[in-house]
């Protein structure tokens, strides 16, 4: 009797804890998202454009196509006065009943969060629970049912490009990876303001080197557009307020400790001026506050640990003076793009480099007391940063090429 009580607990009680409470529909009956937008229309109103992804039409084929619209996927638009008016105009339009659980991705239009609160979209999010909280907001300046038009040869659709580039392409740290928990965890935290992703458009340089006879003849579908991530949008509380190109990104990322592995800076040689590439493979970050009169300065460090990638010209990293030189350029260069970053959040009163938070943990007195007027003092906070970069190896070979002796040359 126990081992026939054993046996229904295993067949028939666990595995209704272990299927999560969203699986049991049948997958016919849901329109499944896999990337979402929020546009602003010239009249006021709110545009909602969905990727549906088609299940038959994924599970017909079994050969590989390269088409320039994909049967497998379906984009949707609807519009209305608020989100949740859009959404419900949108799901009477549906097939099947819209499921969120599987979208990656969340485009705001700019347009839309600088006239609308941010807070007030990521709330209605929030509340909903369909939505993972490993969604990732981008912002865009362009439509989003243009971006969800753009042909996508190598995926199925647009978001699963999308979604691709955020996997793939935050590794090398041009442009932020921001969940929607960690998106609404820094609209929470009081001296803290959020950044997220860019995506643009931009013209495809391989649709314009083939003709359209090459393409018709190979049968090849190269679209004269591409999506591409472009850098940051920055914060000022829940207000975007200007952008970082992506190498901004990069000392934005390696201020805040936050950037990946293999981070890839080029700058002039300290010999001739010929380019050298650093791989920046590990950062050692710290921010440090101090009070003087009352009034807050900061000193931003950073150790970054790198390796010579690519070198031109007459630059011998053999010689230890040129070694060192070398160290010093690549620490001038981060020192600048980190200047140059740490002034336009300074500008726009952005505190993404978290001067506040930093402030409130060494002093919650004095932050109690500043806090109310911390838009305004931001501009003008004192900021020094300091950068010393370590080379450990001269890259692959133990000399340039370019000072190989002539014997060994001819």
């Amino acid at each position: 009797m126990r081992q026939a009580v054993k046996h229904l607990v295993l067949t028939v009680l666990i595995p209704m804890f272990i299927l999560p409470p969203g699986c049991t529909a049948e997958i016919q009956d849901l329109a499944i998202v896999r990337s979402m937008g929020l546009d602003l229309l010239p009249n006021g109103e709110i545009e909602i454009t969905v990727s549906i992804v088609n299940p038959g039409a994924e599970q017909s084929g079994s050969q590989f196509t390269v088409s320039p619209i994909s049967t497998s996927v379906a984009i949707m638009s609807q519009t209305g006065k608020n989100t949740v008016e859009a959404m419900r105009r949108l799901s009477f339009e549906s097939s099947g009943r819209l499921y969120f659980s599987h979208c990656e991705t969340l485009l705001l239009n700019r347009r839309l969060i600088a006239e609308r609160s941010l807070g007030e979209i990521l709330d209605l999010l929030e509340r909903n629970y369909d939505f993972r909280p490993t969604l990732i907001p981008i912002i865009t300046d362009d439509s989003i049912a243009r971006l969800f038009a753009v042909p996508s040869p190598l995926d199925p659709s647009p978001a699963d490009r999308i979604n691709r580039l955020i996997r793939e392409q935050h590794l090398y740290s041009q442009f932020p990876r921001k969940n929607l928990i960690a998106l609404i965890r820094s609209l929470q935290t009081p001296g803290q303001d959020p950044y997220l992703p860019e995506l643009c458009q931009e013209p495809n340089p391989s649709a314009a080197a083939i003709s359209d006879q090459e393409a018709a003849h190979g049968n090849l579908a190269i679209p004269n557009t591409k999506l591409r991530l472009c850098g940051t949008t920055i914060f000022s509380n829940d207000r975007p307020v200007a952008s970082l190109n992506p190498d901004q990104t990069k000392a934005l990322l390696m201020m805040l400790g936050e950037a990946q592995h293999s981070i890839i800076i080029q700058f002039p040689s300290p010999v001739d001026g010929a380019d050298v590439s650093l791989d920046i493979f590990r950062v050692h970050n710290a921010l440090d506050v101090e009070l003087f009169a009352g009034k807050p300065s900061y000193t931003i460090s950073m150790e970054l640990h790198a390796r010579l990638m690519e070198l031109h010209g007459r630059l011998d990293p053999t010689d230890p003076l040129q070694y060192a030189a070398l160290e010093e350029a690549g620490a001038n260069h981060v020192r600048e793009l980190a200047r140059q970053t740490v002034d336009i959040c300074l500008l726009h009163s952005s505190d993404v480099l978290s001067f506040g938070r930093s402030l409130e943990r060494k002093n919650p007195q004095q932050w109690q007391r500043l806090s109310s007027n911390w838009q305004t003092i931001l501009p003008t906070l004192p900021v020094k940063i300091a950068v010393r970069v370590h080379l450990v190896g001269t890259g692959f070979t133990t000399s340039n090429p370019n000072q190989i002796p002539y014997e060994f040359n001819r």
